[in-house]
């Protein structure tokens, strides 16, 4: 029940609550903004201004950079573009050019071991060919494999093989590749061998062509027994009968460097099972065929076993004229090393006959101041003067003598054995005095070229010695 409201008699005041609304506060009186002194408004005035002039100066001086670069760029972008697409072919021809001079450096050797087999394998038909003119050919020959302007190798390749030997970087491999290039063979040979032995665990065919490598290294600098021994490591590593071909190429190059030892025997030995193995594989006519027996019948005649050289050297001239032409240089080979051989058994006319065939070919092939030409011309004189036909002989030396002073030289090794046997045939016709002359002159030459206690050098101080007794 609720309470009983109070009595109002009873003097109780009752108070009453009653909701009224909030009142809102009142905003704060606005303050009044105090006035510029009149005296001030002028400067201030001024500021703005500047400030406003300083806003459009840099504006524009922006806007003039932007206009400046651009009226640069547009006449110049295509000078820009020629110049960036001239750097990136510089680039290119950069990698270009140290692509092709890494592969040079590594066939290098190859290439120049297969110039001097095939000389070698015909007998020495080019005539002698020193280290320099045997390297120009190989250079002549990788400029036109690689597309090159004649020149390119000598002028590019000796700087960029110094940098190969002497940087850290290089491995062993390409540091004796690069020391052959500069023709420090002594140095090369030391780095193939390192190289052979640092891949011997795995018997890889870097191992093999290192230690080829370096048998070729040693032919370069003579030391015959030393590329013996490494060939014989090439050949021991390459298994015949899973790479017969390569094995081939390998025992070809240990009989080269034992011909070389003067080692005929063992020479022989090998080059018929290498010749065995060619026609097997790669067939009789083929070219590295031929070249193994060419120098199977040199080395017969080096033995003194001429009918045996003499039938291998007609047999190889025949498949090559087959093979090759009558006009190409291997031919020519095996015509100049047929004619040796009948010359080396005294059949001084057919020899003469023969060189007359091969002679006439080489004028047309090479040019009549060819210096294999002119060594042609030298051996043809050799074998009518071996006849007793002295006059004829010595027309003929004479001819050879003026082309070999003008291509060769007075002190190249030709030129002065052809004064040599000039002097001879003077001597036969007792013309002592011209021939003490002639024999007085090649000797001085001689000493001084091969020294005095050269082997030739001292044949003809024999000479001179017996003419001066007459």
């Amino acid at each position: 029940m609720p309470p009983d409201p109070p009595d109002p008699s009873s003097g109780v005041q009752v108070l009453t609550t009653t909701s009224t609304p909030p009142t809102p506060e009142s905003p704060p009186p606005k303050q009044k903004t105090p006035k510029m002194p009149g005296w001030l408004a002028p400067m201030f005035l001024a500021i703005q201004k500047v400030r406003d002039l300083t806003v459009l100066g840099i504006v524009l001086a922006v806007l003039g950079i932007v206009v400046s670069i651009v009226v640069w760029i547009v006449p110049n972008s295509h000078t820009l573009q020629q110049e960036a697409n001239a750097a990136t072919q510089s680039a290119q021809q950069h990698e270009e050019d140290k692509q092709w001079q890494k592969e040079v450096l590594d066939r290098l050797a190859k290439v120049e071991a297969s110039k001097e087999q095939s000389l070698a394998g015909g007998g020495g038909g080019g005539g002698k060919q020193n280290r320099e003119e045997i390297r120009a050919e190989v250079y002549a020959e990788l400029e036109k494999q690689y597309g090159l302007p004649a020149g390119t190798i000598a002028h590019k390749l000796p700087e960029f093989a110094k940098k190969i030997k002497d940087d850290p970087a290089s491995s062993l491999l390409e540091q004796a590749n690069a020391a052959y290039a500069l023709e420090h063979f002594d140095e090369a040979e030391t780095f193939f061998l390192e190289s052979a032995e640092q891949e011997n665990k795995q018997r890889t065919a870097q191992m093999i062509a290192s230690y080829e490598k370096a048998g070729w290294a040693a032919e370069k600098t003579f030391r015959y027994e030393a590329a013996i021994e490494h060939f014989r490591k090439a050949a021991q590593y390459t298994d015949q009968k899973q790479r017969p071909v390569r094995w081939a190429e390998i025992e070809y190059a240990l009989a080269y460097a034992l011909s070389d030892a003067r080692r005929y025997g063992e020479a022989e030995e090998i080059l018929r099972r290498v010749v065995r193995q060619q026609e097997e594989s790669l067939g009789a006519k083929n070219i590295e065929t031929l070249v193994s027996r060419s120098k199977l019948g040199n080395v017969l005649k080096s033995q003194g076993k001429y009918d045996e050289a003499e039938a291998e050297h007609r047999v190889v001239l025949q498949l090559r004229e087959e093979v090759l032409g009558t006009i190409h240089p291997a031919t020519l080979d095996s015509y100049n090393s047929l004619c040796g051989v009948l010359y080396a058994r005294g059949k001084y006319a057919e020899a003469e006959a023969a060189y007359q065939v091969l002679l006439k070919l080489k004028e047309k092939v090479l040019g009549a101041k060819n210096p294999s030409t002119l060594a042609g011309r030298y051996n043809l004189a050799r074998a009518i003067q071996e006849q007793g036909h002295y006059a004829q002989a010595e027309a003929e030396y004479r001819a050879v003598l003026k082309l070999q002073e003008e291509v060769l030289g007075a002190k190249h090794p030709d030129t002065l054995a052809t004064r040599n046997n000039l002097a001879v045939t003077l001597y036969c016709q007792n013309k002592h005095a011209e021939a003490e002359a002639e024999c007085q002159a090649v000797l001085k030459f001689k000493e001084e070229v091969l020294g005095k206690d050269h082997p030739s050098t001292l044949k003809t101080r024999e000479l001179l010695k017996a003419i001066e007794e007459k």
